[in-house]
C-alpha cells in the first residue's frame, strides 16, 4: 500500500490536487475545515497534520485510484508513493528478517511448509 511517511503541507497539497478537489470538497472528503486545509497548505514543508489527520490523509491515499496515485506521485516528485507493480525485491537484512519493499518495515522469515 502506498503511504507517506510524515505529512507535511505540500503533500497534503499535492493529494487535494491529484485528486482534483476544491479545498471546500477536500475538507469535507478529511472531515476538517476549509481553513485547517488552508493553513496545511500555506504551511508548506514547515507544517505537520497531527496524527488523527495524517490516519485520515493515509487513508484517503490509499483509497486512491491508480491514476490519482500516479498523479499524486508526479506532484510529490516521484519520491513518496512506491509503484505497487515495480516488481521490488526483499532487501535482506540478516538471515531472520528483511526490509517490505513499499513501506520498509522490518519484516520475521517465516519458512514455509
Amino acid at each position: 500500500m502506498a503511504t507517506v511517511q510524515r505529512w507535511t503541507g505540500i503533500e497534503v497539497r499535492a493529494l487535494r490536487e491529484a485528486k482534483r478537489m476544491s479545498i471546500r470538497e477536500f475538507s469535507a472528503h478529511l472531515g476538517v475545515s476549509e481553513r485547517m486545509v488552508s493553513k496545511w497548505e500555506a504551511g508548506r514543508e514547515n507544517i505537520r497534520p497531527r496524527p488523527v489527520n495524517q490516519a485520515a490523509l493515509d487513508t484517503a491515499l490509499a483509497r486512491c485510484d491508480p491514476d490519482t496515485k500516479a498523479r499524486f506521485s508526479f506532484l510529490t516528485g516521484d519520491s513518496l508513493v512506491p509503484e505497487e507493480s515495480s516488481g521490488a525485491f526483499l532487501e535482506p537484512i540478516g538471515a531472520s528478517h528483511v526490509r517490505h519493499p513499499v513501506d520498509g518495515r522490518l519484516m520475521a522469515r517465516v519458512d514455509g511448509s
